[in-house]
């Protein structure tokens, strides 16, 4: 059984450095979302270990003092642009460039929008898995598999109350239910991204 949604969000419990659960819980959240940015981008697979903990030692580093503002950016640009500052720093060093390397900047908590949109779609599908895999294990098997065969397989509300053996109306409360489930854990996770724009992104 997961915690329950009455619980703080996970990006504000990371503010507190003894909150171990917490930290695990976002290293296996964002650990894999920032692996598979980083090979989305080119890096050879031996290099992701590197980067990727460069990732989590930056943002365990910042966090006691990150100042969560939506009306100055998302936590989902602040962490991107973390990371896609040191993926860019990484490609200059392993070009030789010369010139300054990525300092505080990479820490800016005022973030007008996100690194890019490679970034917003490894990030989306990461955070939905997750809610999707958390909420599978907190409803009844039925109400669960109503949701998934209206929205993955795009079955009509008719054939999956004929294939469920229940009326409409149960189908129509069973998606609320998950609907309603899915955006408490979104919050949750990722603090600030709304349960919409994660579905709309994989229709």
């Amino acid at each position: 059984m997961t915690e329950q949604t009455t619980s703080p969000t996970l990006i504000s419990r990371l503010r507190r450095t003894d909150d171990q659960e917490a930290w695990r819980l976002f290293e296996t959240i964002y650990g894999p979302l920032i692996r598979k940015y980083c090979a989305r981008r080119g890096i050879q697979e031996h290099d992701i270990d590197d980067l990727t903990q460069d990732v989590l030692t930056a943002v365990s580093n910042a966090m006691p003092d990150f100042d969560y503002q939506p009306e100055r950016g998302r936590f989902r640009a602040w962490l991107g642009t973390i990371t896609a500052n040191k993926v860019k720093r990484f490609f200059r060093k392993s070009k030789n460039a010369t010139g300054a390397a990525c300092g505080e900047g990479e820490m800016e908590s005022e973030v007008p929008k996100d690194p890019d949109s490679e970034w917003v779609s490894v990030f989306s599908e990461r955070i939905l898995e997750v809610a999707c895999d958390r909420v599978r294990d907190q409803v009844e098997s039925k109400t669960w598999q109503t949701f998934e065969m209206l929205w993955s397989r795009g079955k009509s509300v008719a054939e999956v109350a004929q294939e469920l053996g229940i009326t409409v109306g149960m189908v129509y409360v069973n998606k609320s239910r998950v609907m309603k489930r899915l955006e408490e854990e979104i919050i949750l996770l990722s603090h600030d991204l709304p349960v919409s724009s994660v579905l709309h992104s994989e229709s």
